[in-house]
């Protein structure tokens, strides 16, 4: 079995499987010193480098966020409301879990005989 590493990706040869293990960490932002303001949250998504889009079912909660914080009409340094604060926290937490996820390097067609109607 080999790893190799293809775009921050890691190729794992044996299950044949692409893996993400350079999430960041982002807890850091928990700490009760860190204030979470529209401008943390915007550092720590683009910490997130996804070329192959493979997060990006994860990755769109933070977007989100973001786009309520500019309909919200917050300042770059004011404090998140409580419900954004919430759904921030819960973001935060789960993303460690995607360490974790490994995606199959190819899909195999069950049926050969596929026809188009």
């Amino acid at each position: 079995m080999f790893r190799v590493r293809l775009t921050r990706q890691l190729w794992i040869s044996e299950s044949k499987a692409i893996q993400k293990p350079d999430v960041p960490d982002l807890n850091g932002l928990k700490r009760a010193d860190k204030l979470t303001t529209k401008r943390t949250i915007l550092s720590c998504i683009s910490q997130i480098f996804d070329p192959l889009g493979l997060l990006s079912p994860c990755v769109i909660i933070a977007k989100v966020i973001i786009q309520d914080l500019w309909l919200a009409k917050l300042g770059w340094d004011d404090l998140l409301p409580k419900n954004l604060s919430h759904v921030w926290s819960h973001f935060i937490d789960n993303l460690p879990i995607l360490k974790e996820l490994k995606i199959a390097r190819r899909v195999r067609c069950v049926n050969p005989k596929i026809r188009i109607a």
